[in-house]
């Protein structure tokens, strides 16, 4: 399957079935690799696509520390319930 992808420096950004820019590089790649599904956590380096698996884990990682982190409307309760407390002299 031909694809194109876009570089930031050596790391792949994005990819498409079309051309984008002419900076955009030519691959083949087999119609179920990854980098169709996940294109940021490969790199192109001297012809080839390498996945960055360390860079992957950073991602799931990140991915992860973010839905853990109480929402926005979760940290408000929190707060109101800290007021509510000083208030009532619970604290």
């Amino acid at each position: 399957m031909k694809i194109f992808i876009q570089l930031n420096g050596n790391r792949v950004v994005n990819q498409g079935s079309t051309k984008g820019a002419d900076q955009d590089i030519e691959l083949e790649v087999a119609e179920d690799h990854e980098v169709l599904r996940n294109p940021f956590v490969f790199t192109y380096e001297n012809g080839q696509l390498i996945k960055d698996e360390a860079y992957q884990q950073q991602l799931i990682q990140e991915k992860e520390a973010r839905e853990s982190e109480p929402s926005t409307e979760e940290k408000l309760e929190l707060m109101q319930k800290a007021i509510d407390d000083i208030i009532l002299g619970v604290i």
